[in-house]
């Protein structure tokens, strides 16, 4: 950034800011001007205005701008560009803003080629298809159906024709064209041997892959060697579902023998009984207790036995959003940044009362019947209110419910976002990561990071990289901040649907690798540091990625998927029985059934497998993988 604009005071900023905002194309009315381009108007808009918030930036460092007025610098920003993308969904009816806040750095921006989920076969199909629009098409564009098809995507080669680093990479992975052997070799000889043994199976996807069959699941948590699923349950899916499985201790030793949990299968304890009224999917898990937010309550269940230990009533407002446990406090905001507060010392115990008709009185009161109303009955609801805050605290220019709530690391201080916006397409009317701190509340929240185009879905943080965060949004990109700086310091661009999660395996921050995964049915794994490619994706075995979990101590990667064709009574739906002669050879053993609109193609990775329920799906990296090793193929139940 040139000298001259970093001495830009904060005026001058703001004039920039509403230049760059004044979108053209759209009239007092509201209505789309048919001679321009809306969708090109907007993102160069929004482009222009990431620019501004770079020339802030530089003249904070140069003192040009106080800190007070950097930050509400940025909130103007927020802002500005939250109100251009809703405008972009509602009135230009795109699907996507696409890339406005792409790092300046060509390394920092990671692209890989977009695979169409089909084959040449598809493809020639899908021409034929949208052959009465090609006229129209090359004369608005100047290309054909077939290059903007390819422009946006590659149909996948053969999968026997991909790169394969080692005879042990599981036939569910497909590595990519940018797969660099020789980079990571030398990378791998730059980090210590613990870290370089540990990261290798990783970098070539030697996995053993396991499936469990779940509920439809709605969050996923785990802490220590617990991990937790919550899921809709009942014939009309609408009952509280929680399963908790426990990852068997023998996988957590350091030094263990990298083949000796073969026959170890993840063992689920039990259905947890939560007692919510309805699915839910805030959900916390730390040494002390497994926590869940739903209906009015908070309540804490105990890590072992499952037992209710817990409710904790957030009625006046704050049964909303997204919760936080730090340390000694439990907390919950209101949609005006106000938060209740419990503090752990005090928290009562107390005997559930499941039903109106149980004999158990109600403690702190009954919840309301209004949570009530879209089930078939309360037996299986615990009904007590619960225990009333402690205390409360406000935070200032923090806007709720907050729709995530991320701690981070070794720090008081939370990233929140506003939660999304369920009345229709266009996204929240703020954007952007505020962060606060809760043992200052009274200092407010701040922006801390822009550049989305829709809402964010998911944030990971880890106390390897205590600066870094890394966020999906509600789009097909990843991107990566630093906490010092508003805008994505890195951007990864390689799903072909929106992404939905993502997890980090840091490695000690010394070779840390980023899953991603989406509504593209994909798992891709991005080495970040020091090739900055993406590696490879993993099969999610025609499942929608639902949410993703690293953990480290087993070196698994789990992943929860929903199936979309398994309707609520188990039936299954869309689903082709393959031919008898395509069902034979070493890449299709015992699978008959394909999902026919499935985001990739039978044959897409080296051997046919899909989930036929909803999965919790285990990566278990190790050296000396099976790489032919995929669970069992269930039939399904086609009606």
């Amino acid at each position: 950034m040139s000298s001259d604009t970093s001495r830009l005071n904060y005026a001058q900023l703001v004039e920039r800011l509403t230049s760059a905002s004044a979108v053209p194309g759209i009239d007092d009315d509201g209505e789309e001007d048919e001679e321009s381009q809306p969708n090109a108007s907007y993102l160069k808009h929004l482009k222009q205005i990431s620019q501004v918030v770079q020339i802030a930036e530089s003249a904070k460092v140069a003192e040009s701008i106080s800190l007070e007025e950097y930050l509400k610098f940025l909130n103007s920003a927020d802002e500005t560009i939250s109100s251009i993308c809703s405008e972009a969904y509602e009135i230009s009816h795109t699907d996507c803003i696409g890339v406005f806040a792409a790092p300046a750095s060509v390394k920092q921006y990671v692209k890989t080629k977009k695979t169409l989920p089909f084959g040449p076969a598809e493809l020639v199909g899908l021409e034929g298809l949208l052959a009465n629009f090609a006229d129209d098409v090359q004369a608005r564009t100047g290309k054909t159906i077939k290059e903007i098809i390819l422009d946006n995507g590659v149909a996948p080669p053969p999968w026997s024709t991909t790169a394969r680093p080692s005879p042990h990479s599981t036939r569910q992975s497909r590595f990519t064209q940018e797969y660099d052997q020789d980079t990571i070799d030398s990378a791998l000889n730059s980090v210590p041997a613990d870290i370089r043994d540990a990261v290798q199976p990783i970098l070539q996807a030697s996995a053993k892959l396991q499936s469990n069959n779940i509920l439809n699941p709605w969050g996923m948590a785990f802490g220590g060697n617990t991990v937790v699923v919550t899921a809709a349950g009942g014939w009309k899916e609408r009952e509280s579902c929680s399963l908790r499985f426990t990852i068997p201790s023998k996988r957590m030793q350091p030094g263990a023998d990298a083949n000796s949990d073969d026959d170890q299968q993840m063992l689920m304890e039990s259905d947890l009984r939560t007692g919510f009224a309805g699915p839910f999917s805030e959900l916390f898990v730390d040494s002390y207790a497994i926590w869940g937010a739903g209906d009015e309550r908070i309540k804490a269940f105990d890590l072992t036995s499952g037992r209710l230990k817990h409710t904790l009533s957030c009625r006046g407002g704050y049964d909303s959003g997204a919760f936080g446990v730090h340390e000694e406090k439990i907390f919950r905001a209101n949609p005006s940044g106000t938060f209740a507060c419990w503090n752990r010392a005090t928290l009562q115990t107390h005997i559930p009362s499941m039903g109106k008709a149980s004999k158990m009185p109600a403690f702190g009161g009954f919840i309301s019947e209004d949570h009530l109303g879209w089930l078939d009955g309360d037996e299986d609801v615990e009904m007590s209110r619960g225990q009333a805050p402690d205390s409360t605290f406000h935070v200032p220019n923090l806007k709720g419910p907050l729709g995530l709530l991320v701690n981070v690391p070794k720090t008081t201080k939370y990233l929140g976002t506003k939660e999304t916006n369920a009345g229709g397409m266009s996204p929240s009317d703020l954007l952007g990561v505020r962060i606060f701190d809760i043992a200052r509340p009274e200092a407010g929240a701040s922006v801390v990071a822009v550049g989305f185009g829709a809402d964010v879905a998911c944030i990971r943080t880890h106390e390897d990289m205590p600066d870094m965060f890394v966020a999906a949004g509600s789009d097909p990109v990843i991107r990566i901040f630093d906490l010092r700086s508003p805008l994505p310091q890195m951007v990864l661009d390689g799903h072909s649907k929106d992404v939905t999660s993502c997890a980090i395996a840091p490695f000690g921050g010394q070779f840390p690798i980023i899953f991603t995964g989406g509504k593209d049915e994909l798992v891709k794994a991005w080495d970040i540091r020091h090739t900055k490619t993406c590696l490879y994706e993993l099969s999610a075995g025609t499942l929608m990625v639902q949410d993703l979990a690293w953990h480290e101590a087993g070196r698994t990667l789990f992943i929860s998927g929903q199936n979309l064709n398994v309707d609520r009574m188990g039936n299954h739906h869309d689903y082709e029985e393959l031919e008898e002669d395509d069902t034979g050879g070493e890449s299709s053993v015992e699978v008959t059934y394909w999902p026919t609109n499935a985001m990739t193609g039978k044959d897409y990775f080296g051997k046919r497998w899909c989930s036929t329920a909803h999965a919790l799906l285990e990566y278990r990296f190790k050296g000396g993988a099976d790489a032919n090793q995929t669970p069992a193929f269930e039939e399904p139940h086609m009606y």
